[in-house]
């Protein structure tokens, strides 16, 4: 839908000049091919503590898996003719749905402690590294492990990173220039709202 009101806003903007116009819809093209729709990103949430810490997690969480897993393990297309390129699925639809008891498991027990203090580790490190710690744990599902890694590395969206910034301007002022050695954690507890100050 966004995309297509900017397709819409290019093609009216340089109706008369073809060639922008046909630049501007590949480049939407692009973007629509390599980032995940919100959906998507949404379902990631499946690899955080705070997902399992809500009531509804356990409702919630089919619908999330048959979205990661039309994404994830459905077979990609890209380009036409000579072009062509097939890409397999990165997760296995089959693996997902046997390991998802012990996924599920694991991520409930885990949840809470992985959301107390110290906050010296962001919750989603500590619960993942609880996981891989444990070797049952982590070939119980592995291919979890590996959704897991996807979710970790992608890039849900500036708003943290503008969090963190205004988090660092608000708490590194002349009057607390003391806190170097404590900055990274302090900035860590702002920005995640653990303590307001």
């Amino acid at each position: 839908m966004f995309s297509q009101v900017i397709l819409l806003l290019f093609t009216n903007l340089f109706a008369h000049c073809d060639h922008v116009a046909g630049a501007a819809a590949q480049l939407i093209q692009e973007l629509q091919r390599r980032f995940p729709e919100h959906a998507v990103l949404d379902a990631l949430g499946i690899c955080y503590p705070q997902y399992w810490l809500q009531k509804d997690a356990e409702i919630t969480f089919s619908k999330h898996l048959d979205v990661l897993k039309n994404w994830y393990c459905n077979t990609k297309v890209l380009g036409s003719g000579v072009d062509k390129e097939i890409i397999p699925g990165i997760l296995d639809r089959w693996s997902l749905d046997s390991q998802q008891g012990y996924f599920k498991i694991a991520m409930k027990s885990n949840a809470p402690a992985a959301m107390e203090p110290p906050y010296d580790l962001n919750p989603v490190t500590r619960i993942w590294r609880t996981i891989s710690a444990s070797r049952v744990l982590a070939h119980g599902f592995p291919e979890y492990l590996k959704l897991a890694e996807i979710a970790l590395v992608h890039v849900i969206g500036s708003v943290e990173d503008e969090r963190v910034f205004s988090s660092v301007a608000f708490l590194k002022s002349k009057l607390r220039n003391s806190l170097d050695p404590h900055l990274g954690l302090v900035v860590g507890m702002y920005s995640q709202n653990l303590y307001t100050l």
